[in-house]
């Protein structure tokens, strides 16, 4: 870990998986504006430095930093955690928005490498991030963990079969993680 000053490490941090577009970078200027640090996560790592450059010129350059990572890939996703936890001594929020959304095809169509390509994202990509993140949760004795859902978790669509039951997945899981740790001082919501 970094020689961090005591004003440093007592700055809250949120490590946003997938926070180059979308609902991951809004909800990175709505910590920024409160004065959180913030690391974007995304595999696209144009999108995302780009984005990191446009809020460190609105926030402060220590206010954001960005890591490359696929939520497919576990050393991956071990190395994002260890570069946040390393950039700031702690990791106070973890946002999993990375996803992949349905595909236009009713069930019978569904390729199975698109059908594991979405689970291998939606699914077991919040589980790689959440399971990377929770060990330093654990020695804070603290943290909040969002999981982004949907409505396709919990009503079945003709189409998308992929995403409804990744996001139902997604749901039962967080609430399974919530009652693993939250007697640590770990909030896990959908």
């Amino acid at each position: 870990m970094t020689n961090l000053s005591e004003t440093e490490s007592l700055r809250q941090v949120a490590l946003i998986v997938g926070g180059a577009s979308g609902i991951g970078l809004a909800t990175a200027g709505k910590f920024l504006q409160s004065g959180v640090c913030v690391m974007l996560a995304d595999v696209n790592t144009s999108a995302g430095q780009l984005r990191c450059r446009e809020l460190q010129q609105a926030y402060g350059e220590d206010a954001c930093a960005f890591v490359s990572v696929d939520v497919t890939n576990s050393s991956s996703v071990e190395a994002m955690a260890e570069t946040t936890h390393q950039r700031w001594g702690r990791i106070d929020f973890l946002i999993n928005s990375a996803g992949l959304g349905a595909t236009p095809s009713l069930p019978h169509m569904l390729d199975d490498a698109e059908f594991e390509r979405t689970l291998g994202v939606n699914l077991s990509g919040v589980f790689r991030s959440m399971k990377a993140v929770i060990p330093v949760m654990l020695r804070q004795k603290s943290g909040s963990i969002v999981n982004l859902g949907s409505v396709g978790g919990m009503h079945p669509m003709p189409y998308g079969c992929d995403y409804g039951a990744s996001k139902a997945a997604v749901i039962f899981l967080s609430r399974s993680m919530a009652q693993a740790y939250g007697r640590n001082g770990i909030r896990v919501n959908v």
